[in-house]
């Protein structure tokens, strides 16, 4: 079960089926549910869940790809300094909201 776990949220190649669903299933929530809630909390959610991929990309950058002995690829660099870019802007204009 662990490793079901594990290569459904680290390899791409796996599961790419049920994760589109996922994610459509999830920005539907997100779409309603922002219908009740103001800015503010809107920009919270989206920098917590900046933050949750962050540590998400470095940990599956820095210990599954060492683990499975695959070679980490640019995509990965990429994405984990994107989201650390859209983070500070994110907190930028939080700061400016304020």
């Amino acid at each position: 079960m662990k490793e079901k776990v594990i290569e459904f949220l680290f390899n791409p190649k796996k599961f790419r089926n049920i994760k589109f669903p996922i994610f459509l299933l999830f920005l539907a929530l997100f779409s309603f549910g922002r219908l009740y809630i103001t800015a503010e909390y809107i920009l919270l959610i989206i920098l917590f869940v900046l933050i949750s991929l962050f540590i998400f990309m470095m940990f599956k950058t820095f210990w599954y790809n060492k683990i499975k002995v695959v070679k980490t690829s640019k995509i990965d660099w990429i994405l984990t300094a994107s989201t650390i870019v859209l983070f500070f802007y994110g907190l930028y204009i939080l700061i400016h909201l304020s």
